[in-house]
């Protein structure tokens, strides 16, 4: 995904948050939770309590997520609740011993896997082979860390089911400045998306029924001791 030099710098920075993300990051979590409670019909129709997901579950199907740079977890804990399982993916091993103890925390260790890899890898690991393709990927808050969204987007498609979608959360363009903050600079790739950014990203992807809506509540979080808030969007878009 991408060089030596940059996966070093990456894996170091993930690595080192990953003990102190949930406190420095609670307040925004909480407001990505509420948003994607509020947008959940939206985005899907599949859940565990709708009739097109009872539906797939009397066939045995079951209602699953792949949450792809899944960090502490903010995703999958949100919708937990409406999935028969779900699987967290993080390249930074950190983030996942921390992914677990929060899904133990929820009591949803047996909804929730956690899983170290890299789909975006040149070569996917053998590990990784009997990873099935799900209802719903999601990647939040990390798209701008790809070194190429655009292909990283078209790869994880790959294992979304026909009628699935693919949901992002990530930085409203405008709203982000040159750089990054700390040490998160030197994992940026992209400075935010546009609804046409993502509409055409989604769409290279071979992926239909594309919507994009901004986050009215700004994420706010803390950073060296100063408070700082970022406009978010949520975008989605099904496989087909």
């Amino acid at each position: 995904m991408t060089d030596t030099f940059q996966e070093d710098v990456m894996h170091k920075y993930f690595d080192n948050l990953a003990p102190i993300y949930q406190e420095r990051f609670a307040e925004g979590l909480r407001t990505l939770a509420e948003q994607l409670l509020l947008h959940r019909m939206w985005l899907s129709d599949k859940w565990i309590d709708t009739e097109a997901g009872k539906a797939e579950n009397k066939e045995g199907k079951g209602i699953t997520m792949l949450d792809y740079a899944c960090g502490t977890g903010a995703v999958s804990l949100a919708l937990a609740p409406f999935l028969t399982h779900i699987t967290g993916m993080d390249t930074s091993p950190s983030m996942i011993v921390e992914y677990e103890k929060n899904a133990q925390a929820a009591h949803l260790n047996e909804k929730i896997v956690g899983r170290t890899g890299d789909l975006l890898a040149p070569v996917v690991e053998e590990s990784l082979a009997d990873l099935p393709k799900f209802d719903i990927v999601a990647v939040s808050m990390a798209l701008h860390h790809f070194e190429n969204p655009g292909l990283g987007v078209q790869r994880l498609a790959s294992w979304i089911k026909t009628g699935g979608v693919f949901l992002v959360i990530d930085l409203v363009v405008q709203d982000h400045g040159p750089h990054g903050f700390g040490g998160a600079k030197g994992t940026i790739s992209t400075h935010g998306f546009s609804r046409t950014d993502m509409q055409r990203i989604f769409e290279e992807a071979g992926l239909r029924g594309f919507d994009y809506k901004v986050v009215p509540k700004p994420l706010k979080f803390v950073h060296d001791g100063k408070a700082i808030e970022k406009t978010v969007f949520i975008a989605r878009a099904q496989q087909v």
